[in-house]
């Protein structure tokens, strides 16, 4: 199986006269977590947005290039089904106003399984992001009612219900404590079995902690992409070496 998942080629977003990124080239390996970093403003969310075509909502959004998901361009595949193969995950946890049984059983639902094997694949999604023994006992109640490390876990476990490839996030711990932190973060670890995982974060302490690769971001550019410790340790790009320099001070 190739080990490459995903690739961007000479991929370029602009809104009316702004360009927000510029000639992006980036391969990503499958069952890998990859980090975007750079400074805001640098393209980071407009790139995730970008890959499965959310940004195709905002009417003035002009995209270039070329982006294959197992080598097909995904140009050709119907929305549906690249976003059911890639799903996304935002920085704000926004579950359903329903319940928690209902967020997870939904998607389950629509593509035909029957009562028992929802019931079945809820308990699964739920342990595979450490939900289920918070939840167990209150399936039927509101997921608004859930704090809020929980309501993104539940917001993540809802995008597995469909059985991705990948899972793009976008700052999903920016608004937590380190004790959430610290469970999305083990989640993530253990859902890289079976997913890619590309994952956008300001926190360069994340990114060491659980990345396999990194992509550098600058004004809409990639610096650099590949291994982690290339990025961090080997890199003699000056923006780059300032940037992780401040970002770890």
């Amino acid at each position: 199986m190739n080990n490459i998942i995903l690739k961007l080629k000479d991929i370029s977003v602009c809104y009316g006269e702004k360009n927000i990124l510029d000639n992006i080239n980036i391969d990503f390996e499958r069952n890998k977590i990859t980090s975007i970093i750079g400074p805001s403003g640098c393209g980071k969310s407009t790139l995730l947005k970008t890959i499965n075509k959310i940004i195709l909502e905002e009417n003035d959004a002009i995209i270039k290039g070329n982006i294959y998901f197992n080598d097909i361009n995904t140009n050709d595949m119907p929305l549906e089904t690249l976003r059911k193969n890639i799903g996304i995950v935002f920085q704000t946890p926004t579950p359903f106003p329903m319940s928690i049984y209902k967020n997870i059983s939904y998607a389950l639902k629509y593509y035909g399984l029957n009562k028992k094997k929802i019931d079945e694949k809820v308990q699964e999604i739920l342990k595979m992001t450490s939900l289920y023994d918070e939840v167990k006992d209150k399936l039927n109640s509101s997921a608004l009612k859930l704090s809020g490390g929980q309501k993104q876990r539940l917001c993540i476990a809802r995008s597995l219900s469909v059985e991705p490839d990948i899972l793009l996030l976008d700052e999903p711990c920016s608004s937590l404590d380190i004790i959430n932190s610290n469970k999305i973060e083990d989640t993530l670890l253990t859902l890289k079995e079976k997913y890619t995982i590309i994952i956008v974060t300001h926190n360069i302490a994340q990114a060491k902690r659980i990345s396999d690769n990194a992509v550098f971001m600058y004004e809409g550019k990639v610096l650099s992409s590949g291994k982690l410790e290339d990025i961090f340790n080997n890199n003699e790009n000056p923006v780059i070496k300032n940037y992780i320099r401040l970002m770890d001070s």
